[in-house]
């Protein structure tokens, strides 16, 4: 949350024009205390011609990362103690299955045949190949990139109502389809199969 809010602190400021109007639209409605209004710190920092060490940068974001700081950490408290409350009912009574923690729990296991698993092991190597041959092509360009990640297939569906659509994009991670098989068919469908 904190690498999305960050960023945009200053967006509405910097980015404004007499053309958007955002001075206008915008501005009154944003706090003082969620965003940096100081021009020259919003220019040291989209132009990048200056260090973050000055007292005048520092105090100019101070407040903002503070405010983001504290509703990020009251929001995350917060799900956690609804979690808390949760925890019984979704445990005890609905006995509702944590894929998350099955698979390290079958990996401590001694008695687990998890490592003898040949599926297990074949899964392993198509997902680090994958991974390791992507990690590669990062560092030497001339290795081939696997397109895994948000590959966009708009160009399929130009016809409506699909073209309303836009952007459209596709994504493949590993992982994710190996956490699926523990989890219950109509939840795997349910996180996974959502726009990227």
């Amino acid at each position: 949350m904190l690498a999305a809010a960050i960023p945009i602190t200053g967006h509405a400021f910097w980015f404004a024009t007499p053309e958007n109007e955002w001075k206008q639209l915008i501005w009154q409605h944003l706090p003082n205390w969620l965003t940096i209004w100081d021009h020259q710190v919003l220019r040291d920092y989209y132009e990048g011609k200056s260090s973050f060490l000055s007292k005048r940068h520092i105090w100019g974001w101070a407040l903002p990362i503070l405010a983001w700081t504290t509703f990020s950490s009251v929001f995350f408290s917060t799900m956690t103690l609804i979690s808390i409350l949760l925890r019984k009912q979704w445990t005890d009574h609905e006995r509702l299955t944590f894929p998350v923690i099955q698979m390290p729990g079958a990996m401590m296991n001694p008695k687990s045949s998890f490592f003898q698993s040949r599926l297990i092991w074949i899964g392993f190597a198509i997902s680090g190949t994958i991974v390791l041959i992507n990690g590669m092509h990062f560092f030497f360009p001339q290795i081939p990139y696997v397109p895994v990640k948000r590959q966009h297939i708009d160009r399929f569906f130009l016809e409506k109502p699909w073209n309303a659509a836009m952007p459209m994009k596709i994504s493949f991670y590993p992982f994710i389809i190996g956490l699926g098989f523990m989890m219950p068919l109509d939840l795997f469908t349910n996180k996974c199969l959502v726009p990227c």
